[in-house]
């Protein structure tokens, strides 16, 4: 059993397997029933690479799923924000500045 661990954590370092626990495994979309929390289990990169782009890639779906669709003549919240405080800051700069503005001087 040793010598096998030995073996495995030496192709780690060389970067020919990867080990995570369960629950890692679990946020790369990768179900392992019945495996223990504490527990390392190992794969080879390939496979892991292989896996990690096709989770990859259903994790981007559904968060783009989940955004909220606009269309493209809406405007942002946060922009219809900015131009609302830069024309309250305007206003209030022309207010106190009667000599700024159309027909000043």
């Amino acid at each position: 059993m040793e010598a096998v661990l030995g073996l495995l954590r030496e192709l780690e370092k060389t970067a020919r397997v990867k080990s995570y626990t369960p629950e890692q495994w679990r946020t790369l979309g990768i179900l392992v029933p019945g495996a223990a929390p504490y527990t390392r289990l190992w794969w080879s990169v390939e496979k892991w690479q292989e896996t990690a782009v096709c989770g990859g890639q259903r994790y981007q779906r559904g968060r783009r799923d989940q955004e909220p669709r606009r269309s493209a003549d809406e405007e942002s919240p946060v922009t219809a924000n900015l131009r609302r405080v830069a024309e309250e800051f305007r206003r209030q700069y022309r207010a106190r500045n009667r000599f700024e503005g159309p027909g000043a001087g």
